[in-house]
């Protein structure tokens, strides 16, 4: 009698823990980065992208990209909104819930000191850091002008 008391008790937990479905609950991301481009250049290029956000505000603190010695977020009128160097660069822009696209005329990445030219049809990875949601990666895809 009492290893049937053991399995209910095992079975009443199992089930209040959430162990009797498909497997524990994975979190779907909040934010997600997507549409990133730039177009062939040699020792700088503009990247725009459109960022997604399903989830509270956020800020977008840092930016790497592979191959680039920083990455600059850059304001519309072409003033530097804040930068520092090594591969890793912080920066500092505003992610409301929604949709934050940087554009062409607009607030757009810069990535400075590029090793090689980019050429159309290239990618580069770049990752994204943010206050909340944390590391996002996306791929740049390099287009002709």
């Amino acid at each position: 009698m009492r290893s049937w008391a053991f399995v209910c008790v095992g079975v009443v937990l199992l089930v209040g823990c959430g162990g009797g479905g498909d497997g524990p609950s994975v979190a779907e991301p909040k934010l997600a980065v997507s549409e990133a481009w730039t177009t062939p250049g040699s020792e700088y290029a503009a990247v725009y992208l459109t960022i997604t956000n399903d989830g509270d505000a956020d800020r977008l603190e840092k930016v790497a990209a592979d191959g680039a010695g920083s990455v600059l977020l850059m304001g519309a009128d072409g003033d530097m909104a804040r930068t520092s160097t090594g591969g890793a660069s912080a920066v500092d822009l505003a992610v409301p819930p929604g949709t934050t696209t940087l554009e062409p005329g607009t607030q757009h990445l810069m990535l400075t000191d590029l090793e090689a030219p980019l050429a159309a049809g290239d990618t580069v990875p770049l990752r994204l850091t943010f206050a909340d949601a944390g590391a996002v990666t996306a791929t740049v895809d390099v287009r002709e002008a």
